[in-house]
Parts: C-alpha cells; structure tokens; sequence
C-alpha cells in the first residue's frame, strides 16, 4: 500500500512582508488621515505633500502645491504615498529580520510591538525627519503619545503578528521534516 504524506509548503518570505507592509502602510496612513482630518479639519492630501517635501524640497511643500495646478499636486501626493509606503515596507523588512531576535528577548507578539512601534517613533523622530526636514526635532505633547500609538499598531502589531506566524510556520516545517 502506498503511504502519502502532507507536505507543509515554505512560506514565503517575499509574500509575507509584502502583505504585512501593505497592511501596516495603510493602516497607518489611515490613522495620520484621520488625526490630521479630525485635528486640522484640513485635506489630509497635504499629509503626502508633506512626506514628499521630505525627499523633493520645498518645492514640494504645502505651502507651495496649494497654489499649484491639480497635475502638479496629484505628482506631489502620488510621491508622497510612494514614499510613505516605502518607509512602512522599510520598517516592516528589518522587523522579520530582528523578530528572531525580539523573540529570544522579549517572547511576547504584543510586547514586540510595543517596543518596535517605540522604535519606529524614535527613529523617525530622531533621524529621519532632522534630516529630511534639517534638524527638526520633536515637541512633546499628548499627540506624541497618539503617534506612538498609531505606530505601535500599524507597524509593530502588523510586523510582529505576521513575523510570528511567518517564523512559527517556518519552524513547525524544519521539525516535521526532522
């Protein structure tokens, strides 16, 4: 009699960060919307004005494109999105390559989130945005605790509750095939 066995498929590391990054980029773009929509009562297509500012100058901030033509503001946001997501892909690729090591550390999904969504805060507060927008620094106020919550679940739950299921399945394969 022939004996068949389930063979599990790999993951995929590829397919994994990008849903994850796509998860954790929407959602985070969601929540800046919506906190920008409710505090500002502004169009929150300035928010990807502003990230693309970041990367394009001056030429491409705000107070500029409000006066430009629709062409030029849709190039401007359609950048900033492209850059907004690809800081998201970014933060969620070095998440699943230091999530062994997060795990070893702090074994908890939830945990990992917290402290990577802090992470993320900090260099974005600290590095990116002095940089991009020279030396610019963080004013601390109670936003600052929404935006580390927004971070903590956009990025660090989405990265960690898909890096966890990524690495769990991938162990669960090396020992069925042991």
């Amino acid at each position: 009699m022939l004996q068949t066995h389930a063979v599990k498929k790999q993951p995929s590391l590829f397919k994994t960060i990008l849903l994850a990054g796509l998860i954790a980029g929407t959602s985070d773009a969601l929540f800046a919307i919506a906190d920008f929509t409710v505090s500002r009562h502004a169009n929150p297509v300035i928010i990807f004005w502003y990230i693309a500012s970041g990367a394009f100058g001056s030429a491409s901030s705000p107070k500029v494109l409000i006066t430009a033509d629709i062409s030029t503001q849709f190039i401007y946001a359609a950048a900033g999105v492209l850059l907004h997501y690809f800081i998201a892909y970014t933060f969620i690729t070095v998440l699943f390559f230091l999530f062994p090591l997060f795990n070893k550390i702090l074994a908890n999904v939830l945990l990992i989130a917290v402290v990577y969504g802090i992470i993320v805060w900090l260099v974005m507060n600290y590095i990116v945005l002095p940089l991009a927008f020279a030396g610019q620094f963080p004013v601390y106020t109670v936003k600052t605790i929404l935006s580390v919550s927004y971070l903590i679940v956009a990025i660090g739950l989405a990265g960690s509750l898909f890096a966890g299921r990524f690495y769990q399945a991938k162990n669960a394969r090396a020992v069925y095939l042991a």
